[in-house]
């Protein structure tokens, strides 16, 4: 008898093994979908002129949630500089600029702004813009 109530006991056991693995596997994947929060940006030429223009970056969030960090990547023309900015920090390495700014509340926007001093007399925007490694729009 004692060793019929012991088999009882394992299976028993190895249900309940089981049980816990299953609902673990849903909650993962609840948690990976509810966090991320993805922006969309705009690039517009706000203004031009000979050798340089200014650009224009809105960020926008049509989520339901804040976004704490973003980041923005123009590419300019070969010599092109960034000059001032407004509306984010930013960082040159040859001809990338690398934005990043604060969060970016629900149903929120933030506007980057910035001047290009570029060798080439025709460029009146830049090769690309990115968010967050999704394309800008009008870029």
């Amino acid at each position: 008898e004692a060793g019929r109530s012991r088999a009882p006991r394992a299976t028993r056991s190895s249900a309940a093994a089981t049980v816990p693995s299953s609902t673990a596997s849903p909650r993962r994947t609840r948690a990976a979908s509810a966090s991320p929060v993805a922006l969309a940006a705009t690039y517009r030429t706000v203004s031009d002129r000979v050798f340089g223009y200014r650009g224009e970056v809105v960020v926008s969030n049509p989520g339901g949630a804040a976004k704490q960090s973003w980041t923005v990547v123009v590419t300019l023309g070969s010599g092109a500089t960034v000059g001032s900015v407004n509306g984010a920090e930013a960082t040159q390495e040859g001809d990338v600029v690398t934005f990043t700014g604060a969060a970016v509340p629900a149903g929120g926007s933030a506007t980057i702004r910035f001047d290009v001093r570029d060798p080439d007399p025709l460029s009146q925007a830049p090769k690309g813009c990115t968010i967050d490694g999704n394309p800008c729009a009008g870029a």
